[in-house]
């Protein structure tokens, strides 16, 4: 597998892309984020809220999570939030993202950016070695989740640097239903968001 980006004047142009469902979006993935960007040396790193997961149902509205996303990147380089799986027919599929966004950045190498708690989740993704074809697999640790991926899998992961951020979205969803603050879990105009908007109550 050739991992070498295009060139573009001069440049290597990769291009970050980080999916969750992102509810809501938290302090880890923007950590995750920013270190991909600089350690990678990524032109930007695309969040993309799950529009319509296979899986797990019961979440806040998607309007709601890009909403949060878009608020959480609002200032950051580099950072953009991404509404293309809203574009997307069916279920969303990390499979289906990624051939989408090479339709949409020919020239872009895409570097597929996850926590170390979805390693061990690799054999149960929709097509993993069509994943690995179209994006190279960037993990970084998560504490208290370091996982191990499947044997055929491991030289085929890079691994990025980064201080260990212990938050979760269960936790701070759980958090606002007792009704304590989350102030240093999420940026605080998403905060001012989620309780303007009684989220997760």
């Amino acid at each position: 597998m050739n991992n070498k980006a295009p060139l573009m004047n001069g440049r290597r142009n990769k291009l970050g892309v980080l999916g969750g469902l992102f509810d809501p979006i938290h302090h880890g993935h923007l950590s995750l984020s920013r270190h991909a960007l600089e350690q990678l040396q990524l032109q930007r790193v695309l969040l993309i809220p799950t529009y319509n997961p296979p899986h797990r149902q019961e979440i806040s509205d998607y309007r709601h999570r890009l909403k949060m996303t878009e608020i959480a990147v609002r200032d950051e380089t580099g950072l953009e939030a991404s509404d293309i799986e809203s574009r997307i027919k069916g279920h969303s599929y990390t499979l289906k993202t990624l051939k989408k966004l090479k339709d949409e950045f020919p020239e872009f190498a895409l570097y597929f950016l996850i926590g170390s708690d979805n390693l061990k989740k690799m054999e149960d993704w929709h097509k993993p070695e069509e994943i690995m074809k179209l994006a190279r697999v960037v993990m970084a640790d998560r504490p208290g989740n370091e996982g191990t991926a499947p044997a055929r899998y491991r030289d085929r992961i890079m691994r990025i640097e980064m201080p260990p951020v212990d938050i979760s979205s269960t936790q701070i969803r759980q958090a606002v239903r007792r009704g304590e603050r989350i102030d240093d879990y999420v940026p605080e105009e998403v905060a001012q968001y989620i309780s303007r908007n009684e989220l997760y109550v």
